[in-house]
């Protein structure tokens, strides 16, 4: 099942009832008086003002969790580089390979060298 487009319908309902409080407010159409209709449109603006302020409550919530995020990871920033300069634990430290870092003697230089024969290849015979 689709969802309504409820703000297509708001600006339906409140033409219906322009025209209807204009034209025939003391009628009834479909087991529905010109005071019910309004009572339901009501609700719907009542819940789409609702909607609308918990988007943006999310929005802000959304906003507040990234610096939240950036502040962590400034001070996370300062505590790793503060191990590293600390001389009582330093870069190689097991506190900073426990904090999930690489020490300096377990790292490689990273430095390949290519072969300098060519890989061999084989060619399939054709029939």
């Amino acid at each position: 099942m689709t969802r309504p487009n409820s703000k297509k319908i708001r600006e339906i309902a409140r033409e219906v009832l322009i025209g209807w409080g204009e034209e025939a407010s003391d009628k009834s159409f479909g087991g529905l008086d010109l005071e019910r209709m309004n009572e339901l449109a009501g609700r719907l603006n009542e819940d789409l003002d609702r909607v609308n302020e918990l988007t943006n409550a999310l929005k802000a919530a959304r906003v507040e969790r990234d610096q939240s995020a950036r502040t962590l990871k400034d001070g996370l920033k300062k505590a790793r580089y503060g191990c590293m300069a600390h001389p009582s634990f330093g870069p190689d430290s097991s506190l900073y390979a426990r904090w999930g870092f690489v020490p300096d003697s377990r790292r490689e230089s990273g430095l390949t060298r290519k072969s300098k024969e060519a890989p061999e290849v084989e060619v399939p015979e054709e029939d």
